[in-house]
């Protein structure tokens, strides 16, 4: 069952963290806001065009290999368009171990790079470390 934003809030008595994922992927997108939503965040899914429009967030999870765009380019549009907010950005063409890199996650103009596939674990310490969290 699904609670919903207001409910949550609510319950836990704060403000939650608002991350929005950018995922062409329908399996892979779901499975990202489930496990984000069970660790408490407040989630929303969109397309890249809605996510630069004006979609206010804490955090964006982009993929940065989807159909039509591709590379750092996705992240720097999203930092322009929202420069204050931090940016993970994920990929099947990174590689394991990439995503402790400071610098290959600056050439990509995000705060972290995390190569999939991922764990759960592993999605969620990239999650707290850019938004530096600690929970």
């Amino acid at each position: 069952m699904t609670v919903p934003t207001n409910a949550r809030q609510a319950y836990f008595g704060r403000n939650m963290t608002s991350i929005v994922i950018i995922e062409h992927n329908d399996l892979m997108r779901d499975l990202l806001k489930e496990w984000l939503t069970e660790s408490g965040y407040d989630v929303r899914t969109r397309t890249l065009h809605e996510a630069l429009a004006n979609d206010h967030a804490d955090l964006v999870i982009v993929d940065v290999r989807m159909p039509r765009h591709a590379g750092a380019g996705i992240v720097s549009a999203l930092q322009r368009a929202h420069p204050n907010t931090p940016v993970i950005a994920m990929s099947g063409r990174f590689r394991a171990g990439l995503g402790a890199s400071s610098s290959a996650a600056r050439a990509f103009d995000a705060r972290k790079l995390l190569a999939k596939p991922f764990t759960r674990d592993e999605l969620l310490t990239a999650v707290r470390a850019a938004i530096g969290e600690r929970r």
